[in-house]
């Protein structure tokens, strides 16, 4: 009986061991988690911007950064960035939990909280900005919830979503 490995056996060996070593660099390198859903989160957004009242709507998302302009969002987690457009109205962001803006998209009448609607545009145009500063996006923190709210002031409507 002949107990030695042929000549070539360790040609074999080295090259299944290069074969597993990038199969096994190609697997480590696949994400581990899923990128954020913009389509679901504009559907949301179409759905209620859509609307001919006022109305509102939530839903939980994975991204942990936002933005958003008067037509489109872009949300970004560690496993990718997602950007979409709206279809119907105009948006607005809102950034800040203690503003104006924050308790008009929590429920209270627009008309209760500002004195009048050029109030009311002026505080949506400054949200807007702080969107995109050079043509760069400025990326917010996200909670984990979206929440939407078209609001109508006579003749003008607008979408609030906060993410």
């Amino acid at each position: 009986m002949d107990l030695e490995a042929p000549a070539d056996a360790w040609y074999v060996f080295i090259g299944v061991s290069l074969i597993s070593v990038a199969v096994a660099g190609v697997v480590m390198g696949l994400p581990t988690g899923q990128a954020p859903n913009a389509d679901s989160a504009i559907e949301q957004i179409d759905a209620v911007a859509g609307d001919t009242y006022e109305s509102k709507a939530s839903a939980d998302h994975n991204a942990d950064r936002f933005w958003v302009d008067s037509k489109r969002i872009g949300l970004k987690n560690d496993h990718g960035t997602a950007t979409e457009s709206v279809s119907f109205g105009t948006l607005s962001p809102v950034y800040n939990e203690s503003s104006n803006l924050s308790k008009v998209l929590t429920g209270t009448k627009a008309e209760s909280v500002y004195t009048d609607k050029s109030a009311f545009k002026s505080d949506i145009e400054s949200a807007r900005g702080k969107s995109f500063i050079d043509g760069e996006p400025q990326w917010h923190s996200a909670s984990g919830k979206l929440r939407i709210r078209k609001v109508i002031w006579g003749d003008y409507s607008v979408t609030l979503v906060d993410f």
